[in-house]
């Protein structure tokens, strides 16, 4: 059984700073990443270019390859995948694309792909200045699993709180979290490394402290029990992943947001890793109740 491939899809308005984001992101360590974008020109990557039927590659350092689309999306994904062979794809839309119907076409044509997050950058400054909300900006932060509030800096305290009541009333259930200058911790991607530590940003901007805990799933559980209890955690819980053996089968557990899904797994050490605000006061709650799964020998 080969394992699916995660992809993150990245979207946002333009001059929202999906850019800048993504320059954070590759320069971290999260393995062999491949990004995709629409043209090479925001970023002014150098390298040699290599001409596929359905996309252009440039090699980055650290492993890394930067992709832009020369044909159909699916075929361009497939082509990547046989050609390069990534541990995390990152997805950068053009400003205004819909970017439910990119996960539409992600989940129903790429059965090669987990699609792990999608994550949408908004502007605090235009919203505030253009409050009123656009079809395409109401698409993309309707199905966003993470919005990340960009350009806190530049907007007043209270003309903040209009805003992130304004994205709620669009989507109320993804992970909000507030930024300057396009960072967002690594760790919140999951990609292949989800334990790694947050790493230094480059300049000021996480607003945001997010703490982690990983658990070491030694019993096998109850599927039935997994199920309810990991639908009932607390909101603080960001994101998880990891593998659990339940009713005998492995499985890996992927979790953002509060929507999750479960895909056989054919190897894998059991046990998760749990990210958000305040999970050092949370640790023994959620442990308790994820041991509570455990099946009697």
């Amino acid at each position: 059984m080969s394992a699916r491939t995660p992809m993150q899809v990245v979207a946002g308005s333009l001059g929202s700073g999906k850019t800048t984001l993504l320059r954070h992101l590759l320069a971290q360590d999260l393995g062999r990443v491949a990004l995709i974008v629409n043209e090479f020109g925001e970023l002014g990557i150098d390298g040699q270019i290599l001409e596929g039927q359905h996309l252009r590659l440039i090699e980055l350092p650290g492993g890394c390859v930067c992709c832009s689309l020369a044909g159909e999306f699916a075929q361009a994904v497939e082509e990547l995948l046989a050609g390069v062979g990534p541990e995390l794809i990152l997805v950068e839309t053009t400003g205004v694309a819909e970017a439910d119907a990119l996960v539409l076409d992600i989940e129903q044509n790429l059965p090669q792909v987990r699609l792990e997050a999608v994550v949408v950058v908004v502007d605090a400054d235009a919203c505030c200045r253009f409050p009123q909300l656009g079809y395409a900006e109401r698409s993309q932060i309707g199905v966003a699993d993470i919005l990340l509030l960009n350009k806190i800096d530049l907007v007043a305290p209270e003309q903040l709180a209009q805003v992130r009541d304004r994205l709620r009333q669009v989507n109320g259930q993804a992970v909000l979290v507030e930024t300057s200058f396009g960072v967002l911790d690594p760790r919140l991607l999951g990609g292949p490394h989800p334990a790694r530590p947050s790493l230094e940003a480059a300049g000021p901007g996480q607003a945001q402290e997010l703490e982690s805990f990983s658990w070491e799933a030694g019993p096998e559980l109850s599927r039935a029990c997994f199920e309810e209890v990991v639908s009932c955690w607390p909101e603080q819980v960001y994101r998880a992943k990891g593998f659990v053996r339940l009713d005998g089968e492995l499985w890996l557990f992927n979790y953002v947001a509060g929507r999750w899904q479960l895909e056989p797994a054919s190897r894998g050490r059991p046990g998760l890793v749990c990210i958000g605000p305040g999970m050092a006061a949370q640790r023994r709650g959620l442990i308790a109740s994820l041991e509570g799964c455990a099946l009697a020998l």
